[in-house]
């Protein structure tokens, strides 16, 4: 699932990201920062947001489910979801959180 910040007013997302339950989280392979936020005690499942700057001056952030870590060695793929019910709810609740920012930024 895909949400666009169109940075009027600019925001700090790593902080926001942090502010809602999310933390940093750095892959040494892909050498990218994204961000994760656990469902339970255990590193899966958890949702999972890339984030990435775009040439209009907006914010992406590509939210995905991970279900499990990668099951076949040299592979990055895994039981991720992008489009579930629960993706869906986790990606609202983040547009809400934006769209309070941006209330509170004005």
């Amino acid at each position: 699932m895909k949400i666009i910040y169109d940075q009027n007013p600019p925001i700090n997302m790593r902080n926001l990201l942090m502010k809602i339950g999310y933390h940093e989280h750095y892959d040494y392979k892909m050498k990218r920062s994204s961000f994760v936020s656990p469902l339970s005690s255990g590193y899966y499942p958890r949702f999972h947001i890339y984030t990435k700057d775009k040439h209009d001056g907006s914010i992406e952030l590509d939210l995905h489910l991970d279900q499990k870590k990668a099951s076949y060695k040299g592979t990055k793929a895994h039981m991720g979801e992008s489009d579930s019910s629960n993706v869906l709810e986790e990606g609202a609740r983040i547009q809400r959180w934006l769209d309070y920012a941006r209330i509170q930024r004005r």
